[in-house]
């Protein structure tokens, strides 16, 4: 068992940078090791809430900007979609959708009255 634990440990510092390396070098096991990655790059448990809040609010807040283009206004949206779906952050497929529609453009009124 601790012949395949140096392996795996040998493996993880063999994939990181110096940079990232050195900050988890102190860990004797590859399961710490590994934790201690995860921790760095998603943060821990307060952390993950206040962006769970954060995307929250951008989802809350998203609008049509005065003179934007559908396809920017698209784009905008689907980034912050892909960061809600990259959490445990549940918002539902049907909500997503309307709160798209109710933020474009009074010139596109018809269009998602009709989708609605």
């Amino acid at each position: 068992m601790r012949r395949g634990d140096e392996k795996a440990l040998s493996m993880l510092k063999l994939g990181l940078s110096w940079e990232i390396l050195t900050s988890v070098q102190h860990h004797t096991t590859s399961k710490a090791m590994y934790d201690a990655i995860i921790d760095t790059f998603e943060g821990d448990a307060e952390l993950k809430e206040i962006k769970k809040d954060m995307l929250k609010q951008q989802i809350d807040r998203f609008k049509f900007k005065s003179g934007e283009r559908l396809n920017s206004v698209l784009q905008r949206f689907v980034a912050i979609v892909n960061e809600i779906r990259a959490t445990d952050l549940q918002i539902s497929d049907n909500d997503l959708n309307k709160k798209l529609l109710s933020s474009l453009s009074r010139e596109w009124y018809t269009t998602t009255k009709f989708i609605k």
